[in-house]
């Protein structure tokens, strides 16, 4: 496996190309020491990578790939730096703009991570259908349903006490629509009663993402910005969340969506691109440029009483989004390639 993407922060890529490798037991290169991410990392994807290979299968995981290696299956999350560039810096756009195109085309094989992005990848660049397969991420094991005592320790631990809360990530990658998610807390106004907005999460790379507010400086009463959190702690936190608020602009597939959704948790996503897709049965599907739409679908989570009629549906739809059978589809697509 092509090890770049594992030299970066944690992200969804970087799950994919993790949770593949531990069940398939791929070997992985990696960049040499002290070259993290950035253009040194692209050079050495380029050319660094394709010289240790010596004409051995390959899978790049994380949309970028050497773009003349024959002998490979790229997996592409999404034409996102086609479809909406101005999320992204100008540089990445020009970057992945050529990468992209020509390693589809040179390799073997393409796999996608939902249907959207699939018929993206054959609309935008031309390429037989039966050359892009599907496969869907799973559920990390860390997100199920937390018990009552785990989800009271953790009321307790970010000050939440008996307060009815949504949980919102809150990261500086504009197509997250942090923005949008503030404003349509402050317009509630007295309709969210005592209820909370609890904001997760980390900054993005301003190297790749047109970087704006991730922080509920100057915002009304009642959000709590707790930072990075661990996947347990997450978790935690959504089991005993009204809702999950995830009205992104635009996403390849949405992991958020599932994890929330394994905890029993309603979600409020967008629709538009890939959720509509991935979102279960029973989340909100709101139009992420209306405030009124997203401030509706808001008030709706929190006024249901305790927990959601309908936790055991989401779980249910939630494990259909599985690492194994995942890794088993990609089986097939390396012997497909390979032989």
């Amino acid at each position: 496996m092509n090890g770049r993407i594992l030299s970066v922060q944690s992200n969804g890529q970087r799950r994919v190309a993790q949770e593949t490798v531990a069940a398939l037991g791929l070997k992985v290169l990696m960049p040499p020491a002290g070259i993290v991410s950035g253009v040194r990392a692209h050079i050495w994807e380029q050319t660094g990578l394709p010289a240790r290979l010596k004409g051995a299968p390959l899978w790049s995981p994380s949309t970028s790939a050497p773009m003349f290696y024959r002998n490979q299956v790229v997996t592409v999350h999404d034409l996102a730096f086609v479809d909406v560039p101005q999320f992204f810096t100008p540089s990445f756009n020009a970057l992945y703009r050529t990468v992209v195109r020509r390693a589809v085309h040179s390799a073997r094989l393409v796999v996608a991570v939902s249907e959207f992005s699939r018929r993206r990848i054959i609309e935008e660049y031309g390429i037989r259908p039966e050359k892009v397969r599907c496969i869907y991420p799973g559920v990390s094991p860390a997100y199920f349903r937390r018990s009552a005592a785990e989800i009271a320790a953790l009321r307790s631990e970010f000050g939440l006490q008996d307060h009815p809360y949504l949980v919102a990530m809150a990261v500086n990658d504009q197509r997250k629509n942090f923005g949008g998610i503030l404003s349509a807390w402050n317009a509630l106004g007295n309709a969210r009663g005592d209820a909370r907005l609890v904001l997760f999460g980390r900054e993005a790379n301003p190297r790749v993402f047109a970087v704006g507010q991730a922080t509920a400086a100057g915002v009304e009463q009642g959000v709590i910005a707790i930072g990075k959190i661990s996947d347990e702690q997450a978790a935690t936190l959504l089991s005993g969340a009204r809702g999950f608020v995830f009205p992104s602009f635009y996403e390849g597939f949405g992991l958020p969506i599932i994890e929330a959704s394994a905890c029993g948790t309603q979600v409020l996503t967008s629709n538009r691109a890939s959720m509509p897709e991935i979102a279960p049965a029973g989340s909100l599907l709101v139009d992420p440029f209306s405030m009124q739409d997203i401030a509706e679908g808001m008030l709706a989570m929190l006024s249901t009483s305790g927990e959601a009629a309908d936790s055991q549906s989401l779980i249910d739809g939630a494990a259909a989004f599985s690492w194994t059978r995942a890794a088993e589809l990609y089986r097939t697509v390396f012997r497909d390639a390979f032989g």
